[in-house]
């Protein structure tokens, strides 16, 4: 109830199978787990607007806008994700960072 009509990050992860677009729009509905203290929660999503490459189930997001009763309303351009894992250095045998 505190955090409800403040400008906010929400860092999570895209929920599977969670992704709707509206037919022939830039609207989207999501669902978010994101840490709130000790535990998870789940936060349904609203976003109009051209969405990053990586979005997609299960990409690591941060996004910025105002939580509502009825979710968390994203910013324009408030959708940021998080590049997957394989552009991160892999580890080679032994713990020493490989190319």
């Amino acid at each position: 109830g505190e955090w409800q009509g403040k400008n906010l990050q929400l860092h999570g992860y895209v929920v599977r199978d969670s992704i709707l677009r509206k037919r022939d729009s830039l609207e989207y509905r999501f669902k978010v787990t994101a840490k709130v203290g000790d535990a998870a929660r789940v936060v349904s999503a609203h976003y109009t607007g051209i969405v990053p490459d990586t979005f997609s189930d299960d990409a690591e997001v941060v996004l910025k806008g105002k939580l509502e009763p009825d979710g968390f309303h994203v910013e324009p351009n408030g959708v940021m994700a998080k590049c997957p894992s394989k552009y991160e250095a892999k580890k080679l045998a032994g713990g020493a960072p490989g190319n």
